[in-house]
């Protein structure tokens, strides 16, 4: 079993979705990161874990709990992809004042903000926690932070892939 965790309404063939929304219909539904909610899989039951852009809505506990509960589902050497924003290009667009090169996906709040500042806490700290769609972000990860993490879980083989 494949699963790929955060998936709203994208589905992989091959992959058993999962997801916290069930209007997105997934296979499993759970809320990552709850400390009472185990994924219900047996230890060591998953071939591979993909999640995309999920673990930077969580808070700083509930990315640990989710990270350990991935680690108790994956089989030995089984592989764990996740990508998420990667903070040091925030931080370098807010310095370069190119912050607005997110405006994109950002809600209404962010064309009226005047300030790179603004413009910057939007998109770092999730503005867009009031839609029913997007819970905002929680904490953001560089490489560095998302490997250490990682390494405090338990996973040993932890690199940084780059762009994804």
């Amino acid at each position: 079993m494949r699963l790929n965790i955060g998936a709203g309404p994208r589905i992989f063939p091959g992959w058993v979705s999962v997801d916290h929304d069930p209007a997105n219909q997934p296979e499993i539904l759970w809320r990552a990161g709850e400390a009472d909610q185990p994924l219900p899989i047996p230890d060591g039951g998953v071939a591979a874990i993909y999640c995309s852009h999920m673990i930077d809505h969580l808070d700083w506990r509930a990315g640990r709990r989710f990270l350990a509960e991935c680690r108790r589902v994956l089989a030995p050497g089984a592989p764990i992809r996740i990508t998420c924003c990667d903070a040091k290009v925030f931080a370098q667009k807010y310095l370069d004042g190119t912050i607005g090169d997110f405006a994109y996906f950002q809600p209404e709040e962010f064309s009226r903000a005047k300030t790179a500042g603004s413009k910057f806490g939007l998109v770092a700290c999730g503005a867009m926690s009031d839609r029913d769609w997007y819970t905002g972000h929680r904490q953001l990860f560089d490489g560095e932070a998302l490997c250490e993490a990682l390494k405090d879980a338990g996973f040993w083989d932890v690199y940084e892939c780059g762009e994804n």
